[in-house]
């Protein structure tokens, strides 16, 4: 590929393209449970496409995150598919013909990463309904969730929960910000320099001429020199 060629492609929008592509098949989302009193120890992630591995019988020790799995799995698998939209039209859109693509895909991609923490919180909000004496809320954070009784501080035995986002909407953000310098790349550098390349391309070449009788130039359309008024041969 010649170096003028590359002035016909945004890189940068084939790199976040990758990341979106990369960011779907990494947990988006987890809750890591741990009690050792109580030999309790769950790690749940949840990705754009399915649940956790781990799956609770009804009557065992955080059961409840089923009730929170059920609308996280189903809702996300649409962002997902929705997400490797973004990322073709990303694709799309290194091509400098095509850079409108590009600018829908970000925004798209901006609806992706909002739905999905509508989404997170509708289903912490409905696994927190099934079971009411969890102390999981929100996005993210982390609870004791079996605190010591006031009465009696040094009989503590806890129960802590972690939860938030995970690598995959880390990288799923990381791309959208990828994105954005790419519109920015191809509005600020790569019309404008495309546009000079096509602005000199239609210029017409100048040709002087030099006047035998006194030597001085002739401007290119001139018919007689300035200096002398020796006409211009044709």
């Amino acid at each position: 590929m010649r170096p003028k060629d590359l002035l016909k492609w945004n890189f940068l929008s084939l790199v976040a393209a990758g990341i979106i592509v990369v960011s779907t098949f990494f947990p988006w989302w987890g809750l890591d449970v741990s009690g050792p009193s109580f030999g309790i120890s769950y790690s749940f992630r949840w990705t754009t496409w399915a649940g956790p591995l781990v799956f609770l019988t009804y009557g065992q020790s955080y059961s409840w995150v089923n009730n929170l799995s059920q609308p996280l799995s189903a809702g996300t698998s649409i962002i997902g598919t929705i997400a490797l939209a973004t990322a073709l039209l990303a694709l799309v859109g290194t091509d400098l013909k095509y850079t409108r693509y590009l600018g829908v895909g970000w925004v798209l991609s901006l609806l992706v990463a909002s739905s999905y923490i509508g989404v997170v919180f509708n289903a912490v909000r409905i696994g927190h309904s099934a079971w009411s004496p969890a102390c999981i809320h929100g996005l993210a954070g982390t609870c004791n969730d079996n605190p010591a009784p006031i009465n009696n501080p040094a009989q503590s035995f806890p129960i802590i929960e972690t939860w938030g986002f995970q690598t995959g909407y880390y990288l799923f953000l990381a791309g959208i910000a990828v994105a954005f310098c790419a519109l920015i790349f191809d509005m600020f550098y790569l019309h404008q320099r495309a546009a000079r390349v096509q602005a000199e391309a239609r210029k017409v070449p100048t040709i002087e001429w030099v006047c035998q009788n006194c030597g001085a130039t002739v401007p290119a359309g001139g018919e007689f020199c300035r200096k002398c008024g020796t006409p211009v041969p044709i």
